[in-house]
C-alpha cells in the first residue's frame, strides 16, 4: 500500500483456535498504552493487539490524518503480521477508522465494535487541549508538574490533563519532556478528524455500537447514519460518559465478550 505506515503495537495473549485476534484502535490523543489493562483482560483467551495510529504513541508521524490513510496503515501493519481475519474495536477517532476499514475490507473484519462515535461530522472541538499542549511545547519542561501547571491555564479538569500527560516523553539528549504525538500534524488536519469518514459502501459485518448514556457523541441521527452503513447493527448504552471503557470496564468487557461470543 503506497504511503501506508508500519504502526507500533502492543499485544497480549496467544493465538487461539477458538477465538479470532482482537485489534483495538484508540481515540484522538490516546495511544495503545491507554489500553494495557484491557489487553490483559481480553488476552486471557485470545490474541489482542492495540495499535498506535499515525501521529500517536510510538508510531511515525505524517501530514495526512485522513481516515483512509489511518485505515490503510492498520491493514498494512496487520498484513506484515500475517493477520488476515480479526475482530476490530475502535473508540472515538479509532472507531471512525474502524468503520471505514470494515467498509473497505469487510472480508477481513469478522465482527466490528465501535465505542461512542458515529460516522458523522462533529462540532466537538479540542481547542483547549491543543492550546494547552502548544503552551507546554513552547517552553523547556523538565517535570510533569511543570507541564500540569501550564495546562491548568487552559484546562480545569484534572482527568483531562492527566490523560494528555500520558503523551509526554523524556528526550534522551536534553532530558526535557516533549510531546510524542504529531501535534502540528493533528492541529493542521483537525478538520479531517472531525469530519465524517468517506463512505466506503455498506458492510454486512456484524456490528456493535457501545455508547455512553451521559455522552453527547452519539445522537439518534448518528445511530441511523451508522445503521445505514452497517445493517447488522446492535446498539448498547452503558451508564458512562464518552470514555466508556475507562469509566465502567466491567460492564464494557461483559458487553464486548457477549457480542464476540455470538459467532
Amino acid at each position: 500500500m503506497v504511503g501506508a505506515l508500519n504502526l507500533h503495537y502492543i499485544e497480549q495473549g496467544t493465538p487461539s483456535d477458538h477465538a479470532r485476534p482482537l485489534v483495538i484502535l484508540h481515540g484522538l490523543l490516546g495511544s495503545a498504552d491507554n489500553w494495557r489493562s484491557a489487553l490483559k483482560a481480553f488476552g486471557r483467551d485470545r490474541r489482542v493487539m492495540a495499535l498506535d495510529l499515525r501521529n500517536h504513541g510510538r508510531s511515525p508521524h505524517a501530514q495526512d490524518v485522513g481516515y483512509e490513510a489511518l485505515a490503510e496503515d492498520v491493514v498494512a501493519t496487520l498484513d506484515s503480521l500475517n493477520i488476515k481475519r480479526f475482530d476490530l474495536l475502535g473508540h472515538s477517532m479509532g472507531g471512525k477508522t474502524a468503520m471505514l476499514l470494515a467498509q473497505r475490507y469487510p472480508q477481513r473484519v469478522a465482527r466490528l465494535i465501535v465505542v461512542d462515535i458515529a460516522p458523522v461530522a462533529y462540532q466537538h472541538g479540542h481547542r483547549r487541549e491543543f492550546e494547552a499542549m502548544q503552551a507546554v511545547a513552547s517552553v523547556a519542561i523538565e517535570s510533569r508538574q511543570q507541564a500540569d501547571e501550564i495546562m491548568q491555564r487552559h484546562i480545569d479538569d484534572l482527568a483531562t490533563r492527566q490523560f494528555l500527560a500520558t503523551n509526554l516523553k523524556r528526550d534522551g539528549d536534553s532530558g526535557q519532556l516533549r510531546w510524542r504525538v504529531g501535534l502540528n500534524e493533528l492541529i493542521d488536519g483537525y478538520a479531517e478528524i472531525a469530519a465524517a469518514p468517506e463512505a466506503g459502501g455498506n458492510a454486512e459485518v456484524p456490528t456493535l455500537l457501545i455508547r455512553g448514556r451521559d455522552s453527547d457523541y452519539v445522537s439518534p441521527q448518528g445511530v441511523e447514519a451508522m445503521r445505514a452503513l452497517f445493517p447488522k447493527l446492535e446498539v448498547v448504552a452503558l451508564n458512562t460518559g464518552h470514555w466508556v471503557h475507562a469509566q465502567d470496564f466491567k460492564a464494557f468487557k461483559a458487553t464486548v465478550d457477549q457480542f464476540l461470543e455470538g459467532a
